[in-house]
C-alpha cells in the first residue's frame, strides 16, 4: 500500500509574499512562520491560516487532485 506524501510545506501552497504578510500581522520572524508552516502541526495558528488560504484559492484541492493521480508505468 502507497501512501501519499506530505508536500514538503505549506508555504508552497500560498500566493507569493503570503507568508511574509502572515509573520508582519502578527509580529514574528519570517523563520518563525516559516518554521510553522513546514512544521505542519494542526493546532498552529499559521498552519490554520495557510490552510484557509490554500483552500480560498484553490491551490490545496489542486494539490490533492495531483497526489491522487496514479503514476503512469
Amino acid at each position: 500500500m502507497q501512501t501519499n506524501p506530505k508536500p514538503e510545506s505549506l508555504a508552497k501552497l500560498l500566493p507569493e509574499g503570503e507568508v511574509t504578510r502572515m509573520a508582519r500581522e502578527a509580529g514574528v520572524s519570517l523563520a518563525a512562520v516559516s518554521k510553522a508552516l513546514k512544521r505542519q502541526r494542526p493546532g498552529n495558528r499559521f498552519v490554520q491560516k495557510a490552510l484557509c488560504i490554500a483552500r480560498e484559492t484553490g491551490t490545496l484541492q489542486a494539490a490533492q487532485d495531483i497526489q491522487s493521480l496514479k503514476p503512469v508505468a
